[in-house]
């Protein structure tokens, strides 16, 4: 007879082995349960809004435009964005042409330069101001404002 096996094995052999025994057919019937639930798909859990927001925005854009802004572009749309960008670059190409050609501009300008940063905008009217453009004279040491 082995001595493992006898009725007189003592105690702290046959613990371990019944509480092995013990975890192994919880985790089987645990496994069982598991599988018996169908999973549930995250996306139809609902968890509420963090800060309690529910109500909707069924009238209003986002970003949040102020009262009476007009000619707002949506960028949400690639194509909108990418003819926008090509606008900005053939109007400020245009404008920089424009002060090329100007004498003073070039005097002022120098041998060495940088490329013009245009800028526009409106008066509080909502009337068109002139472009101006921005450059620095290396030559010169110093900005160049030109309006057009």
């Amino acid at each position: 007879m082995h001595p493992s096996s006898s009725p007189c094995t003592p105690a702290r052999f046959r613990f371990p082995a019944a509480a092995s025994a013990l975890v192994g057919a919880l985790g089987l019937l645990s496994a069982a349960a598991l599988q018996a639930e169908p999973p549930e798909d995250p996306a139809t859990i609902d968890v509420g809004h963090p800060t309690g927001h529910v109500h909707d925005h069924a009238n209003q854009t986002w970003p949040p435009q102020p009262p009476g802004m007009q000619n707002a572009l949506p960028l949400n749309n690639p194509g909108t964005e990418r003819s926008l960008a090509q606008a900005r670059q053939t109007r400020a190409a245009s404008r920089e042409r424009l002060a090329g050609a100007r004498a003073d501009v070039r005097r002022a300008l120098g041998t060495r330069h940088t490329q013009a940063q245009l800028i526009d905008g409106r008066d509080k009217a909502g009337a068109e101001r002139p472009s101006r453009l921005v450059y620095f004279s290396h030559s010169q040491n110093r900005t160049v404002e030109v309006t057009v």
